[in-house]
């Protein structure tokens, strides 16, 4: 039998021809342009793009590039509008340059707000308790110095009086992957969410004695590992302070038979967060792990909290999305302490249904999980009678109809006897409308019946910056 070989110099030649047509198959960025950005500096819309100057991309990916890096954009809140495209150069086959456009957004608020004091906007709609809300006065500013710092500065009248200044999101090196925010508050209170009675808050107001004051402070440092990628540390520290009055209504309200105390609260997060638009996901993933520590100045009271949230989201088909998200507690502490059992119907964690409800305990567990049908697609409208104020003259709409099942436990060791949901296996359904719109603004419609056979509708609100 005969063996042939192949000569050297025929092997050179398809290494040469191979190495041909992968530089035939790449792009090269020679160049990116941006425009429209009259405030937000250059490299703070550099960093956030899936591709730099210099960089080779395979010409199958391209388009990917370009979308990661508009959905990047867009979720910075910087901008209305994002564009991404890019140009072929005259003088080099595969040389582009990438364009980026931009519509940015109003940067500064007066703060004049009505804020409502509860959970969440139906429970005080159920009620319309004026007493339960603040007023606030003051300024936010965005993207300050266009650099995508941000400064708050209120003051809060009302059900709650506070003052506050929070400077955030300070660039501490160039290279733009480490960040620090500050801030500090003081607060007082005629009123105060005493303890949980039918699984609702039971709230004490006393006009004629401060029933809660504090001052706080804070720091936050974040490294931002890649664009979507973060690790986290909070610290803050603060002086508390409660009547009389709330320790002899609930002894068990915060761990200490003593009305003052200082306290060290750290938290540690780790944040993955590949969604496609931060403010409705329709596509994507995102993955939080939280660890948190809190004492008292003199460790009387010791509590240590971990958290997880992960969320999914996925396209069916033509105009159909599906969602799935779950999240989960488990803490440990060294005495009862009313305010450090807050399970669900508190911020991320929630059985919708249960809008009038919160369920107390030391650990949960929520599954969310919805479909989604794009009855209109986003579409754009430009109002020619606002043209003075081109930030706002262009807005749009994207109307969704939802229908969502969800399901949940908490186990609380002393759950108390007026409250009947905790230790139990929670769940409701129901369908709705969701209206997302400009400025991140979305509007929550739902209908929801939950294992007690409870119906009802329940409006939502959610608000940029928040």
């Amino acid at each position: 039998m005969r063996i042939s070989r192949i000569k050297p110099w025929i092997s050179i030649v398809f290494l040469f021809l191979g190495a041909a047509s992968l530089r035939a198959q790449q792009y090269y960025i020679s160049d990116i342009q941006v425009e429209g950005n009259k405030r937000t500096q250059a490299h703070i819309i550099l960093r956030e793009l899936d591709a730099q100057k210099g960089d080779s991309v395979r010409v199958s990916r391209i388009r990917h590039v370009l979308n990661v890096s508009r959905e990047n954009l867009e979720n910075t809140s910087l901008f209305n509008y994002v564009y991404m495209y890019y140009t072929p150069l005259e003088e080099g086959v595969n040389n582009i340059v990438l364009n980026v456009k931009v519509e940015e957004r109003w940067y500064t608020f007066p703060m004049l707000n009505i804020r409502y004091e509860d959970r969440n906007l139906s429970a005080w709609l159920k009620s319309l308790d004026f007493n339960r809300v603040s007023f606030e006065f003051g300024a936010q500013v965005y993207n300050l110095w266009g650099l995508n710092h941000g400064l708050t500065a209120g003051l809060q009248l009302g059900y709650r009086q506070a003052l506050g200044l929070t400077y955030k999101n300070i660039t501490l090196d160039r290279r733009q992957k480490h960040f620090l925010s500050a801030g500090v508050s003081m607060q007082r209170s005629h009123h105060i969410d005493l303890m949980t009675v039918e699984d609702a808050p039971f709230n004490v107001k006393m006009p004629d004695q401060l029933l809660e004051q504090s001052f706080n402070l804070f720091a936050h440092y974040t490294f931002r590992y890649d664009v979507r990628t973060t690790h986290n540390f909070a610290l803050s520290s603060g002086y508390q302070k409660i009547a009389d009055t709330v320790l002899t209504l609930n002894p068990d309200y915060w761990g200490l038979n003593r009305n003052e105390r200082i306290y060290l609260n750290f938290k540690y997060f780790f944040k993955k967060d590949n969604r496609d638009y931060i403010a409705y996901p329709l596509k994507g993933y995102f993955l939080k792990t939280e660890g948190r520590l809190y004492v008292s100045h003199d460790l009387g009271v010791r509590y240590a909290q971990l958290n997880a949230n992960a969320q999914y989201y996925w396209k069916l088909g033509h105009r159909w999305y599906a969602s799935e998200k779950f999240t989960a507690g488990a803490s440990i502490k060294n005495t009862r302490a009313y305010i450090l059992d807050q399970a669900l119907g508190y911020e991320e964690s929630a059985l919708r249904g249960y809008e009038y409800y919160v369920i107390d305990g030391q650990h949960y567990a929520n599954l969310n999980s919805s479909i989604r049908y794009n009855l209109m697609p986003k579409t754009i409208y430009v109002l020619h009678w606002l043209s003075a104020l081109p930030k706002f003259n262009k807005i749009h709409f994207a109307l969704y109809a939802t229908a969502f099942f969800d399901m949940g436990a908490v186990y609380h060791r002393y759950p108390g006897p007026n409250n009947y949901l905790s230790n139990r296996f929670l769940y409701s359904g129901g369908i709705g409308l969701d209206l997302v719109t400009y400025y991140d603004i979305v509007f929550v419609l739902n209908y929801s019946m939950n294992r007690q056979g409870e119906r009802g509708l329940y409006f939502s609100l959610k608000l940029p910056f928040m």
